[in-house]
């Protein structure tokens, strides 16, 4: 196809000249992407995919792309199709999703190799089941007198506090250790010949390992991405892949990494396609750590291909599209803080800047308080140019949350939480998730077990010890499922295990609905006229209302209103589910029949399998923005709140990060510098959210409190830099009318119409005000002396802008500029309009209150999203 004669370069037209070096590189080569953030990352990855299809001419079966979520994916996938529109080039073919989903793919079709022919997902929840059933029933006598024994070796996976039941070790972090290892790539023979292995962790990973493979048929998540490397590294699967390009690279493990090189190996006899990719990422926001995340996989990659004598090209994106210089100015100082750093020159492509804001209070009501505050003056403005779904709060653990939700809740102020994966965690979602799991896979013993007295169907703990003993064994001797076990012991059929008649009606009425559920699924509906959305949601209403799930949350919806409205995220998500997402194009052979007949067994996984592997397998372990529910958009605009991780990909005019305390921020178990280097991080990836204004605020709470962890020291990363005028003390642009059409101006409103608007009243108003309110008086914007409707506020913004003041047209250089002063003198803004210059120094003076009154009860809003609540990159 000829490049030029269709006209097909026009989505190159709108790149700068780094964007545009990177997307048009050579096929044939080893490029490294450096995209701060606010770059246009995504815009250069999805402009490069499409110049390897069209200019490059590889056909898309030939390429792999691996993202951070199914989202990421699914909006690649979206952005190249209208640039495609008018070529024969079927993106469907692209093999592109996360390392998870991509290995997975492969382990279905080939892992027979390898003897894994038809394992399943063992998502979080089974692991934990899996590994409490090993530690209380599966390990030796002579394993269990090595970890009394040996002490010094138990350290290591050791519980703080006494734990009999599991032999004094912490479950979280021997969950940890058994995933570091295969992060790392080590199976259980091969940690065992390390020089430094340790005994204890050996003997529990080898008897986890068993029980997964021998006895369950399940791949934990790790083990998707391990077993895969094992795979291609040993068999010549993907010899037809001429271009591998992984986004967000400062995310990626060591497994991780070595997969990329193996995709990338190529074919033996055609050495122009041989080690061919595209990274892009951001060592900077590396914030994965806790999953084996390595920075230095960027340094790993360059020595990896040096040693190949094959040369890595860097390309540095330096434009930032997204934040003003003075925010990015505060970002790169805060970074220059790591040692050894690449210094960022990032340049904003606003013209104009306003300071960041910093704020201290002595208690986290206090600062709660003091947030709020600053966003009801933001939204008191003419004209609301800031709506509340221009707002974040991005906190760096889940515990600050509550205090602020309290205040935002108080002072009726609507927001919503960006869900993580918290929300998979929950009781009503893990319930209705276990029926449907029970649904679709006779073998899930777990979710059976967990489904099958809830609701309460008046079966005893030590009886469903016995159902469970009987599974285990009718599976062990009989090769029986689960299933035909429970149906066996419900008709009084089994041939050991005989049971109380009320406890196997209890059983055939559980039947009814996973067996009812079954027949339900798509695969099995006869009736090819219904769309799938209608025949999902069937299902689901099926299995949601026979299971009792409806009846026990619905007895009392006030009480139980956030559980309803997750399970209808649930049913949503659900109905709105395609099949066919694990399809694989197989390149590896041309014949159509065969690649029929892969397609075809690729979809015999039901529904249900398909879209319980998708939670896992697609979305990052993290969440987040990467579940950010942009289809279920809200009526009412809404403040988000979320976890720094959480936030990741998101972007709000307006970003408050609270916390920045010794033991907040930086978090108190940071102890060394690679774990301090990436809190630092954390914390560039808040304050790089932000478009137009950022507030930092902490809590210095100097008497000792019994009930909470005392914090006593500001965060060492703002520490120097807030006492040298890096900070506005107050919200400059509130000054006067000037300041004022900066921020409009920032805002995209080049025409704010202000004659009416007594800022100065306002401004007073601002200052005097905090004082009353921080002890628990109503807002109000209104200012001692002054009549209420002399001044702007929610009640009188509006009318301030009198009528004759619409016709009247405020000029607004594009020469405005906003500069960071001497760090030793007042902060200043200046703009100038060519014939003269206005200095403007905000009043340095600081005023504090206290928090007296506390907030009511509450009830977190969790549910709804926008797309306006988090603007993409």
């Amino acid at each position: 196809m000829s490049f030029s004669s269709h006209n097909k370069m026009n989505f190159l037209k709108n790149l700068n000249t780094q964007q545009l070096k990177a997307v048009t590189a050579p096929a044939n080569g080893i490029l490294q992407i450096i995209a701060g953030p606010g770059t246009g990352k995504t815009k250069v990855l999805t402009s490069r995919v499409a110049f390897l299809l069209i200019s490059e001419k590889i056909k898309p079966e030939h390429i792999i792309v691996t993202t951070f979520t199914k989202k990421a994916a699914n909006e690649m996938i979206e952005r190249l199709e209208k640039i495609l529109e008018n070529t024969n080039i079927d993106i469907t073919r692209l093999l592109i999703g996360t390392f998870h989903s991509i290995c997975f793919k492969i382990i279905k079709k080939y892992g027979f190799k390898m003897g894994l022919s038809d394992f399943t997902i063992a998502d979080e929840r089974d692991k934990d089941h899996y590994i409490k059933e090993v530690l209380t029933k599966e390990l030796t006598k002579a394993v269990l007198n090595y970890i009394n024994n040996t002490p010094k070796e138990l350290d290591l996976i050791r519980s703080k506090s006494s734990n009999e039941k599991y032999h004094d070790i912490d479950l979280n972090k021997l969950k940890r250790q058994i995933s570091r290892l295969k992060s790392s790539g080590y199976l259980p023979d091969e940690y065992k010949i390390l020089p430094n292995s340790n005994r204890i962790l050996y003997f529990i990973y080898e008897a986890y390992q068993r029980k997964l493979q021998e006895v369950e048929k399940k791949l934990d998540f790790d083990d998707c991405l391990l077993y895969c490397h094992k795979l291609i590294t040993k068999y010549p699967l993907l010899h037809f892949i001429k271009h591998v390009l992984v986004d967000e690279f400062q995310d990626t493990n060591k497994i991780q990494l070595h997969l990329m090189y193996a995709f990338a190996k190529g074919h033996i006899a055609d050495t122009k396609f041989q080690n061919n990719v595209t990274i892009v990422g951001d060592p900077d926001q590396s914030i994965y750590g806790f999953r084996d995340a390595q920075t230095i996989n960027f340094k790993s990659m360059k020595e990896y291909y040096a040693n190949k004598d094959l040369k890595c090209e860097i390309i540095t994106l330096n434009d930032n599209y997204r934040s003003t210089n003075d925010i990015l100015d505060f970002s790169e100082l805060v970074m220059k803080q790591e040692p050894d750093r690449v210094t960022k020159q990032l340049t904003s492509q606003f013209t104009t800047s306003i300071k960041p804001v910093f704020k201290s209070a002595n208690s986290p009501e206090n600062e709660a308080k003091k947030i709020v505050y600053e966003i009801k003056y933001l939204l008191s403005l003419p004209s609301q140019p800031i709506k509340p779904n221009d707002i974040a709060i991005l906190v760096r653990s889940g515990f600050q949350s509550s205090v602020i939700e309290k205040e935002l809740v108080s002072q009726k102020l609507p927001y919503h939480m960006i869900r993580g994966r918290a929300f998979w965690d929950r009781k009503e979602v893990v319930a209705i998730m276990d029926y449907l799991k029970a649904c679709g896979d006779p073998n899930d013993r777990i979710s059976i077990m967990r489904t099958l007295n809830y609701p309460k169907r008046g079966i005893g703990a030590k009886t469903l010890e016995k159902i469970e003993d009987a599974i285990i064994k009718s599976k062990k001797d009989l090769k029986m499922t689960p299933r035909e076990t429970l149906r066996a012991l419900a008709d009084n059929k089994h041939k050991v295990e005989k049971l109380a008649p009320k406890v196997r009606s209890s059983l055939s009425s559980y039947l009814n609905v996973i067996e009812g559920g079954e027949k339900l699924l798509p695969e099995n509906n006869t009736d090819s006229r219904k769309p799938s959305e209608i025949i999902n949601q069937e299902l689901f209403d099926f299995v949601y209302s026979q299971s009792g799930l409806e009846k026990e949350y619905k007895s009392d919806e006030e009480q139980n209103r956030i559980m309803i409205e997750n399970i209808e995220e649930i049913r949503r998500q659900f109905n709105e589910f395609k099949t066919g997402d694990d399809r694989w194009y197989d390149a590896s052979s041309d014949e159509e029949e065969e690649e029929e007949e892969e397609v075809e067994e690729l979809e015999n996984r039901n529904t249900i399998i398909q879209f319980i592997e998708s939670i896992g397998l697609y979305e990052s372990s993290d969440g987040g923005a990467n579940e950010y529910d942009e289809n279920n958009e809200s009526k009412t605009p809404k403040i988000s709140l979320s976890t720094i991780h959480g936030s990741k990909g998101l972007e709000w005019p307006v970003v408050f990060v609270p916390g920045l305390t010794e033991g907040i921020l930086p978090a108190k178990y940071a102890s060394g510098e690679t774990a301090v280097d990436e809190e630092r991080r954390c914390f560039y990836v808040a304050v790089t959210r932000a478009k137009v204004l950022l507030y930092v605020t902490n809590y210095i709470e100097t008497s000792f409190n019994m009930w909470r962890q005392n914090y006593d020291q500001a965060s060492r990363f703002i520490k120097e830099l807030s006492s040298q005028n890096y900070f506005e003390e107050r919200q400059a642009c509130f000054e006067n009318s000037k300041n004022l059409e900066i921020l409009y101006k920032l805002l995209g409103n080049d025409d704010p119409q202000l004659e009416g608007f007594d800022c100065v009243n306002f401004f007073k108003g601002y200052k005097k005000n905090w004082t009353s309110f921080g002890r628990g008086a109503p807002f109000s914007t209104d200012y001692g002396g002054s009549s209420s409707s002399d001044l702007g506020g929610f009640s009188s913004a509006s009318s301030n802008l009198s009528s004759t003041s619409k016709n009247k047209k405020r000029k607004f250089s594009a020469s405005t500029t906003v500069q960071l002063s001497d760090r030793h003198s007042d902060p200043i803004i200046v703009t100038s309009n060519n014939t003269n210059q206005h200095v403007i120094r905000p009043n340095s003076s600081s005023s504090s209150g206290s928090n007296d009154n506390k907030a009511p009860a509450y009830t977190p809003v969790r549910k709804g999203s926008s797309k306006k609540l988090g603007m993409k990159r």
